[in-house]
């Protein structure tokens, strides 16, 4: 089990340590206008034993540890890239997050979930 803190950053359950895999740092919260964009860095340091494949996934969430997928509302946008590739040993990996509004995005809220899955270490989420 791993827990994110408020700052983006993934850290195991104590008791537990994949600090000598990977280690994954965003930024947790992002405000927008309407019809703004935003892009957002997301630092991977592959530590010396992984973590191998990495696949990440983005997507609208009803609140905060919700699991459920909701649809994203029209006029907004999320993505990230590269959302899969292969990391090695020792060094240091850069993903960019992509948040679109458009005009007519209704104001509000909107919750995502952002997954983290890394072959031969471990599996996260903020």
């Amino acid at each position: 089990m791993l827990m994110c803190s408020p700052e983006g950053i993934i850290s195991p359950v104590p008791g537990h340590s994949h600090f000598d895999d990977a280690f994954v740092r965003y930024d947790d919260s992002v405000e927008l206008k309407a019809g703004e964009t935003k892009l957002l860095d997301v630092t991977l340091e592959a530590r010396k034993d992984g973590p191998g494949e990495v696949i990440y996934a983005i997507y609208r969430v009803a609140e905060e540890y919700a699991e459920d997928k909701l649809p994203v509302p029209a006029g907004f946008t999320v993505s990230i890239e590269p959302s899969k590739f292969m990391a090695y040993p020792n060094t240091i990996y850069h993903s960019t997050i992509t948040i679109k509004t458009s005009p007519e995005l209704v104001p509000g809220e909107y919750w995502l979930r952002f997954e983290q899955e890394f072959e031969n270490a471990f599996r996260g989420s903020g």
